[in-house]
């Protein structure tokens, strides 16, 4: 019988196998190029953890919701229609801007947590 690995099992042994077998061998801008990929199979693989886990990627609808929008601002994408949202004033009172900041932060942590896990650490707890 064979266990097949996961494809974040594959990821990892990919990205290990670059860095510590292929990436030391190498010069400059190979060097630099096999350490690119290295980084951005990190990047993949910390975005199938977060989807592992359930972490979701978006509540503009949730941040939408209650706003009294006209219909005419529907849009097909959740950052477009964030963008109407804004410009049409749906965010100007104190309340739904302190909602609209709060999100904008998850947002912007969660995304940098996948790019650049130890800067967004370091903004977490800010």
């Amino acid at each position: 019988m064979s266990i097949k690995p996961d494809s974040l099992t594959l990821l990892e042994a990919a990205r290990a196998s670059l860095v510590d077998g292929v990436a030391p061998s190498l010069k400059g801008a190979e060097r630099y190029e096999a350490l690119l990929i290295a980084n951005a199979i990190s990047i993949i693989a910390r975005e199938l953890k977060g989807d592992e886990t359930g972490e979701t990627e978006s509540g503009v609808a949730s941040l939408l919701e209650g706003l009294a929008l006209p219909d005419t601002l529907a849009v097909d994408s959740e950052d477009r229609a964030l963008a109407n949202a804004i410009r049409a004033g749906g965010f100007d009172h104190p309340a739904q801007a302190d909602r609209l900041r709060a999100y904008l932060r998850r947002s912007t942590l969660r995304t940098l947590g996948k790019t650049n896990p130890g800067v967004a650490a370091k903004y977490a707890h800010d």
